[in-house]
């Protein structure tokens, strides 16, 4: 009896460690915009070394998918940081000025969600000088 306890023990303890599945670590996802591509950087979590589908989408203000990109990877065990391309067919240069305002929808496994663009656009800024050829007292 004793023997038969501990077996289902053990077998509920496995199966629950492998049911933990993936998960993204939100804070450390990254994207960046090129003329073509969003390249998506994500930090996933794994127990275990497992083959999984990531799908990802970009959404406008409205909900709309703009560009997607759906993969099989190899994810390792631990957390580990993935990079993606998106293409976007150049729909990027027509709504610079509102991509804060866009959405990422991301699919990892069983582990999903969505990420504000302002939150995930850390360096798309431009900064701009200017400085007078001839200063002039005043």
């Amino acid at each position: 009896m004793r023997r038969t306890v501990l077996a289902v023990f053990v077998l509920v303890v496995v199966c629950s460690f492998s049911a933990a599945g993936q998960s993204v670590a939100e804070a450390k996802t990254l994207v960046r915009f090129s003329a073509t591509t969003a390249d998506v950087s994500l930090t996933i979590s794994t127990p275990t070394r497992t083959t999984s589908s990531v799908a990802l989408e970009i959404l406008d203000p409205e909900g709309t998918v703009k560009a997607s990109s759906d993969s099989k990877v190899t994810l390792n065990a631990g957390a580990r940081e993935y990079k993606f391309a998106i293409l976007t067919n150049g729909f990027v240069e027509n709504v610079r000025s509102k991509l804060p305002w866009y959405r990422l929808r991301y699919r990892v496994g069983t582990a999903s969600g969505t990420l504000s663009m302002s939150e995930i656009m850390r360096d798309d800024f431009e900064l701009r000088a200017y400085v007078a050829q001839r200063p002039y007292p005043g």
